[in-house]
């Protein structure tokens, strides 16, 4: 945590390092290059720190040097801390009677507030880190309006927050079912393939984990891959567990079906791999 923090907020403060996004806005991830990666390390370590804040007072200076780096490193994905947050507080306090009180209280008077408009939308919702982001939101939106060709139904949406990486997947997605060869053992490599390779916007692959295994290594691939880790996600599926290994299991899970570079990746894959070895020991 204090590697990953301390680095990338001086690299920010003494003008050196990596700026993915400066097209955008100003940000910098220091000597971290893939920015999903990043991403994925940087929001497993808040979630961390927001369980051990519970344990140790002490650590809540912790979470707030890593929420700061993550917001200087410019990854989208700390908008979702605020719903992480939700989640938090209603998993690991709803159960306690003082905050069934406290929430009692305290929801039907913000409800109020709310209708009554004593909250300003400028100060809410129109706030500083929200507009931090809004331009490369404006780009995926373009990127949308100029791919509107696509036809799958839950890819449209998705659109909205991909930019192109919708469109590559569906463009993949049509050619591998075309050919029942490919289907079944995949295309190869897929990030070098000419079969998806600059075909998708000047990009290679989809950049979405999962439809880049499957085309990498088609039906039979895709099962071997998958089987072992969903064997280790659904039992903390079925047993409800919520505590910080299911958590960060769920979000990098989830993430690597939206976004490229994440169990792909050496950075965060083994991060990956160490929450699932060490959920694996305790069940």
């Amino acid at each position: 945590m204090y590697i990953f923090s301390i680095s990338i907020i001086l690299s920010f403060i003494f003008g050196i390092g990596i700026d993915a996004y400066k097209y955008y806005y100003v940000s910098n991830k220091s000597y971290f290059y893939a920015s999903n990666a990043t991403a994925v390390i940087g929001f497993t370590i808040c979630i961390y720190f927001t369980y051990m804040a519970k344990i140790k007072y002490k650590h809540i200076f912790n979470l707030l040097l890593i929420i700061t780096a993550f917001i200087i490193s410019g990854s989208k994905i700390i908008l979702l801390y605020p719903l992480f947050m939700i989640y938090f507080f209603y998993n690991e306090f709803l159960n306690e009677f003082k905050y069934k009180i406290i929430t009692i209280l305290v929801v039907p008077l913000l409800f109020l507030l709310f209708i009554t408009n004593f909250f300003d939308p400028n100060i809410f919702i129109k706030n500083i880190l929200v507009d931090r982001y809004q331009e490369r939101t404006l780009h995926s939106i373009n990127m949308f309006k100029k791919h509107k060709q696509i036809d799958i139904e839950p890819l449209k949406w998705y659109s909205y927050v991909s930019g192109i990486r919708a469109y590559r997947a569906d463009r993949g997605l049509k050619e591998i079912f075309s050919n029942p060869t490919n289907l079944f053992f995949g295309f190869g490599i897929a990030m070098k393939s000419k079969v998806i390779g600059m075909k998708y916007g000047g990009q290679s692959g989809s950049e979405m984990d999962f439809i880049d295994i499957f085309l990498n290594f088609g039906i039979i691939g895709f099962i071997l891959v998958v089987i072992p880790i969903m064997k280790l996600i659904l039992p903390l599926i079925i047993n409800l567990n919520t505590n910080f290994l299911a958590t960060s299991i769920y979000f990098i899970f989830l993430y690597s079906f939206f976004a490229g570079h994440v169990i792909t990746s050496p950075m965060a894959g083994s991060i990956f791999a160490l929450l699932l070895g060490s959920s694996k020991n305790k069940l």
